[in-house]
């Protein structure tokens, strides 16, 4: 007989216990009532994934009907509930407390005038709590939003487009993603995102105005602007999960789901998707789609940082905020001066070649909002605009929200031009006159 294995140990601090999530409601303006909100978090062996990996992990059942926060001694007990929608949803939330989490907290005033934002770092973030208070918290993964004590929340800076441009503001774009990637509140079921129902578009929305605090005055363009993020990263997931499951001699929407596990994604909803993607018409749009994207061939090396933050950061440091092309070149340009590309490359050379001749410059609006025009740098290297959106500008600006400034003729020359051209025309047409006056009295 070999020796005895040792009975394997398991560390306290290891054990796994259940967490509620607090409803947090918004001090100034009702949301629908959301009583279950979702999302399996990871074990504490080993960082969590981030939201880009989602898709290979997917939130089970049963969310608490009273919240309440859980006690370090014991296991709150879980009760399966059902909530208003086009689905029956059930979740689990679950996750390894740590005392690691429960660190002392900081605490300034409003007069103090502290910058909080300024002196944080990516594992801290700022908050508000229900009195108005400015809060320090840690925040090891975006999971841990969820878990933010009840009455706080995020803190968050924007411009008048509605885009999020400081650093602990991108908090929100993941938070999004994560929510975007719940099967349980947001379905994978329908063919594009106008398809889903509003009230499921307006529950997400309650849940991340129960996590974030938006000034009231920005509050309309920052919806319109996180419920279009929603929209491509529900997108994007889709696109994820057929890339990872779908096969080139695949026949039949079974085959797709064999590949798939509950605890991957929702199998029902799944094969619903699965059927979409067999649909001769919608095949025929993604491959006409699939053709054009092979046609962009200008790509940006500007990582997961927003053009909105990027046009922030320069203000902070020029004073002025960049113009279109400025920001093109910023974010096609990677640190070491190269490129993606060799037509990424060409752009960029040639809108530093015109910015240098560019001697009126599109004016910049205060409040962190840019101008464009339709005949600036930009246009004249990329051509001219498409209906629906304003390019260069990041995710969300459109031509009937964004300014359009036209360039107006500044040389001399040209207004002496102009004034020469309208004496003559005016000198015509007193002589049209004489001329008139004379036949009519000549009768």
């Amino acid at each position: 007989m070999g020796p005895k294995k040792k009975a394997k140990t398991i560390r306290p601090h290891l054990r796994r216990q259940s967490t509620s999530i607090p409803t947090v409601h918004n001090e100034t303006q009702s949301y629908p009532s959301l009583d279950r909100v979702a999302q399996s978090l990871p074990p504490v062996d080993g960082p969590p994934p981030s939201v880009d990996r989602m898709v290979e992990s997917s939130p089970s059942v049963v969310c608490p009907s009273q919240p309440s926060l859980p006690s370090q001694k014991g296991t709150q007990p879980s009760t399966s509930i059902q909530m208003e929608g086009q689905l029956p949803r059930h979740i689990e939330i679950s996750r390894e407390t740590q005392s690691s989490t429960h660190v002392p907290i900081e605490q300034h005033s409003e007069a103090e005038n502290v910058d909080l934002c300024s002196e944080i770092g990516d594992r801290f973030v700022v908050v508000v709590d229900s009195n108005g208070g400015r809060v320090k918290r840690p925040l090891h993964s975006i999971h841990d939003i969820w878990h933010l004590p009840e009455g706080e929340r995020i803190d968050m800076e924007l411009n008048n487009l509605g885009q999020p441009i400081k650093k602990q503001d991108s908090k929100v774009v993941r938070f999004g993603g994560l929510i975007a990637r719940t099967n349980k509140l947001v379905p994978i079921i329908y063919k594009d995102w106008r398809s889903v129902p509003k009230t499921i578009k307006e529950e997400a929305w309650g849940l991340i105005m129960g996590k974030f605090k938006v000034p009231d005055d920005k509050l309309d363009a920052f919806k319109k602007w996180i419920l279009k993020d929603l929209g491509k990263k529900w997108k994007d997931y889709k696109h994820e999960l057929k890339k990872k499951l779908l096969h080139e001699k695949d026949t039949s929407a079974a085959q797709v789901v064999a590949r798939a596990s509950p605890d991957m994604v929702d199998l029902s909803q799944l094969a619903e998707l699965a059927n979409l993607w067999f649909d001769p018409e919608y095949k025929s749009k993604c491959n006409k789609n699939k053709e054009c994207r092979k046609k962009q061939l200008v790509v940006h090396s500007g990582g997961s940082k927003s053009y909105a933050r990027y046009a922030h950061d320069a203000q902070k440091s020029t004073g002025t905020l960049p113009n279109r092309a400025q920001l093109f070149v910023t974010t096609h340009k990677r640190k070491d001066g190269t490129h993606y590309n060799d037509e990424t490359r060409k752009k960029v050379v040639e809108m530093e070649e015109l910015l240098t001749q560019d001697t009126t410059p599109i004016e910049m609006r205060s409040g962190g909002t840019m101008t464009w025009a339709s005949d600036d740098v930009y246009s004249k290297v990329m051509g001219p605009e498409r209906p629906g959106r304003v390019r260069g500008l990041g995710f969300g600006p459109t031509p009937t929200r964004q300014t359009c400034q036209h360039s107006l003729p500044t040389s001399t020359q040209e207004d002496g031009a102009l004034k020469e051209e309208l004496d003559k025309m005016r000198n015509e047409l007193t002589e049209l006159r004489n001329l008139v006056n004379t036949f009519v009295h000549a009768q």
